[in-house]
């Protein structure tokens, strides 16, 4: 995730950071939505399988910070009463950065600052918005996209 990487290329041990101001401007702009997702099981046996319950971005903010036992356990009620069935909560976890709101309009960035050359691709990458942009694809299948792109771009550092 951006935020984190920005605290890396920062954290660098050195005076500058290992990135250019205009790298670090472009993670910056970056924004996330973040994710809970709660694992319910049947309290009873029943023929309803476990189920992973992704919650939507407004009540995982809402939760992230807070009780996320508390916040599952709303959550858990809210499937039981959909699906007729008592669930319980097995395991729940925050994405603090689960899926990108605001990207940047590249497929992969080449940093130029001197020293060690520094490519950086990912999901926060949405393409360029040309012709052979891959268009609409998200999470772990735009990283995918963008790793090749970076591929290419660390292939052309000198």
């Amino acid at each position: 995730p951006a935020p984190q990487t920005i605290a890396l290329l920062r954290a660098s041990g050195t005076e500058e950071p290992l990135a250019a101001p205009s790298t670090l401007a472009m993670l910056d702009q970056v924004r996330y939505e973040p994710c809970l997702a709660v694992l319910v099981r049947p309290v009873t046996d029943t023929s309803v399988a476990p189920h992973t319950i992704l919650a939507d971005a407004a009540f995982s903010a809402e939760h992230l910070d807070g009780d996320r036992t508390a916040a599952a356990a709303v959550v858990a009620a809210r499937a039981s009463d959909r699906l007729g069935v008592a669930l319980e909560v097995a395991h729940v976890h925050g994405w603090r950065y689960a899926r990108v709101s605001e990207g940047i309009a590249a497929r992969a960035l080449r940093d130029n600052t001197p020293g060690v050359p520094l490519v950086l691709a990912g999901d926060l990458f949405e393409g360029s918005g040309d012709a052979t942009d891959d268009g609409g694809v998200e999470g772990v299948e735009r990283a995918f996209h963008s790793g090749r792109a970076a591929a290419a771009l660390f292939d052309a550092v000198d």
